[in-house]
């Protein structure tokens, strides 16, 4: 009997421990800003893909910039507590995302318009040049050169926050920018050797064409699609 009772507390001992990690490790992964849950404010017209890749930016831009959220929203970073942010930007230089609904917004807290003229302050902000340290990992990722993109296309969902990094490849200057007006704001400039980021909302289901708009690069070749499920 004696036996018995101490092989079922080895037993209980263990279950203790097992359940003790697994919190451990859920609340560790909740620290470093790497969250499964989809918050519930997400953008409404957001799909559960949509605000899982939005949220996805998010977690790493967080991380990326030292700063934990604990199950309370509350934040830190390696120094203490810090106040917690109601938005941030996933490249230097750009538009910040919304941290409760996904939004694009400006320092402000107004939503980026999508429609603007390129150039224009409420159309969503390019980044500064940047370096390879700086590309997060969930961004979009296009090279392009006087004859082409590479890759030719890329799929996001409606709503989604996207991260766009573009990269010159080529020799000449390069415009990137999209044909459709109801995505004129979402437009790049790029010297030769030069990678920039400009981060925006997902406009509605369909598939918009991009080009390059400089001299006959787009007749050369250098134009693309993006699929918005």
């Amino acid at each position: 009997m004696k036996k018995t009772f101490k092989i079922l507390g080895i037993i209980i001992i263990i279950l203790i421990v097992i359940v003790a990690i697994y919190f451990a490790l859920k609340q560790s992964k909740i620290n470093l800003g790497q969250k499964t849950d989809v918050p519930e404010t997400m953008l409404e017209n957001q799909s559960e893909e949509a605000a899982k890749a939005t949220q996805e930016l998010i977690d790493e831009a967080l991380k990326d910039q030292g700063i934990n959220l604990n199950e309370t929203g509350n934040a830190s970073s390696t120094e203490g507590a810090v106040e917690t942010p109601k938005a941030i930007a996933v490249t230097p230089g750009t538009s910040l995302i919304d941290l409760q609904t996904g939004q694009v917004v400006n320092e402000e807290g107004l939503v980026m318009d999508n429609t603007a003229g390129s150039g224009d302050p409420d159309a969503p902000h390019v980044s500064v040049p940047l370096d390879e340290t700086d590309v997060p990992n969930a961004a979009i990722k296009l090279d392009v050169k006087q004859d082409g993109f590479n890759p030719t296309e890329f799929s996001v969902n409606a709503g989604q926050a996207v991260a766009l990094v573009i990269t010159n490849v080529g020799q000449w200057t390069e415009i990137f920018r999209f044909e459709e007006e109801s995505l004129s704001g979402v437009a790049i400039g790029l010297a030769p050797g030069e990678t920039r980021s400009i981060t925006f909302n997902a406009p509605k289901a369909g598939e918009y064409i991009f080009f390059s708009d400089m001299a006959n690069h787009r007749a050369t070749g250098a134009v693309g699609k993006m699929i918005v499920k």
